[in-house]
């Protein structure tokens, strides 16, 4: 029978018990995990957010709590009243043995998604198919916390450095890079789009005296692909900073950002890297920079040769983590930039940038062209059409600074720092090309 919740009102999750509370009254709420019957005893093993604690039940007990027992099944929700008792065989040295329980919900079996870790686990795309599920285990959460943390300091950091957190459109009339990959909707009778980025946006912005901003935003990206480190919806996280003498008073932001949110993973999310049983280690700052002529001969020399000109391959990148990690690719050709990319003096190369982290590119910026002409001139050479970028080109004709910045990817950043194998790991319910639920 399903009861009500009533006035109960949770005082610890399972983490937060300790012997030292034995004999005092606890009130914990979660799923049962796990239920084992051996006569004279019974053991609930209850599942929340931040691990397990063990329920016993004793066969001279009140007949309703055994008669509770009777009635459970795996994954039932239910609220348990008790005493806390200490136990140096049970989770976290306690267990609780109650004097009440009620059944908040009930749970249909068989379960579409195997929730215990000693099972085999299941394919991704089975996880994916009942993700709701597949968050209960606590190794799957733990990404979702490190990637909240991963958010979290992005905006203390910037916050610290005077920085301005912003929100920017994100159903826009032109495409920030200029492309055809996006996505198209109605827009009362007009045709509108996702944005791709908040590049335009917060380029505005600083014409506008807000000369630090940083912003966390969706992002949509209508293309095809079909490989495990790209999606089709992310969060964007960008930072964009006015007087800026060169791309490097942008660079060092990385320096700055990384550290600080890897000593914060380190620092309150030990727990959930130990879940993972992952160690963040081997990174070096501060970051090398390299330009991309000394790239392409480092590549030459283990064997990977590259066209001048050409994007770096994923093997070109692997190789590139192995002689620094992580590692900043300067100076790229002018050809494969954005139109809003700055030239060095010598045109054929640009003041752009890209962060390779274990392995991946994780991150592309520049110091943007800031003169209205130049700009101007820039979306011809793209084959682009000025006339329909009018409305952030008007920016740039009433005193715009020199200025650069950078994005990064959340799951991106969280599926790389961490080594996970798809992308998909570390979006909550990803979007792709052949995934649009749940």
């Amino acid at each position: 029978m399903i009861e009500k919740i009533g006035d109960w009102e949770r005082s610890h999750y399972s983490k937060q018990l300790n012997a030292e509370m034995d004999s005092q009254q606890a009130i914990v709420m979660g799923w049962v995990r796990e239920l084992r019957d051996l006569g004279k005893v019974k053991f609930i093993k209850l599942a929340d957010r931040e691990g397990f604690v063990q329920i016993i039940v004793k066969k001279d007990m009140d007949e309703e709590i055994l008669k509770k027992f009777k009635e459970l099944g795996r994954e039932d929700v239910i609220a348990v009243k008790g005493t806390v008792k200490a136990s140096k065989m049970a989770p976290n040295g306690v267990e609780i043995l109650p004097s009440e329980i009620r059944i908040l919900n009930v749970s249909e079996r068989p379960l579409p998604l195997e929730l215990e870790t000693r099972k085999t686990p299941a394919e991704l795309v089975t996880r994916l198919n009942s993700r709701f599920l597949d968050l209960r285990k606590h190794e799957v959460a733990a990404i979702f916390c490190i990637s909240d943390s991963l958010k979290r300091s992005f905006f203390d950091y910037f916050k610290t450095q005077g920085f301005i957190d912003l929100n920017t459109p994100i159903i826009v009339e032109a495409a920030a890079e200029g492309g055809a990959t996006l996505f198209a909707l109605d827009y009362f009778g007009k045709e509108a789009y996702l944005n791709q980025s908040p590049q335009l946006y917060k380029q505005m912005v600083l014409a506008s005296g807000f000369d630090k901003v940083n912003i966390i935003s969706r992002v949509f990206r209508a293309e095809p692909h079909d490989t495990p480190r790209h999606l089709n919806e992310l969060v964007q996280m960008d930072a964009e900073q006015a007087f800026i003498r060169s791309e490097e008073d942008v660079l060092k932001h990385f320096d700055g950002y990384l550290q600080y949110a890897i000593e914060n993973l380190n620092k309150n999310c030990a727990e959930q890297l130990k879940l993972i049983d992952f160690k963040i280690e081997g990174l070096t700052f501060p970051i090398k920079r390299l330009p991309y002529d000394e790239a392409l001969d480092e590549l030459k020399k283990v064997g990977i040769e590259l066209k001048w000109g050409e994007d770096l391959t994923p093997e070109a990148e692997k190789k590139l983590c192995e002689l620094y990690n992580p590692v900043l690719i300067t100076k790229w050709p002018s050809s494969v930039k954005p139109f809003y990319c700055m030239k060095e003096d010598d045109p054929k190369y640009s003041k752009g940038f890209d962060l390779l982290l274990n392995g991946t590119e994780i991150s592309s910026g520049a110091q943007r062209e800031h003169r209205y002409e130049e700009l101007v001139k820039n979306l011809k050479e793209k084959g682009l059409d000025p006339v329909d970028f009018e409305f952030y080109l008007n920016a740039f004709k009433f005193g715009m600074p020199p200025h650069g910045g950078w994005s990064i990817g959340l799951e991106r950043l969280t599926m790389t720092l961490l080594k996970l194998a798809n992308i998909k790991e570390a979006s909550l319910f990803p979007r792709t090309k052949e995934r649009l639920i749940p």
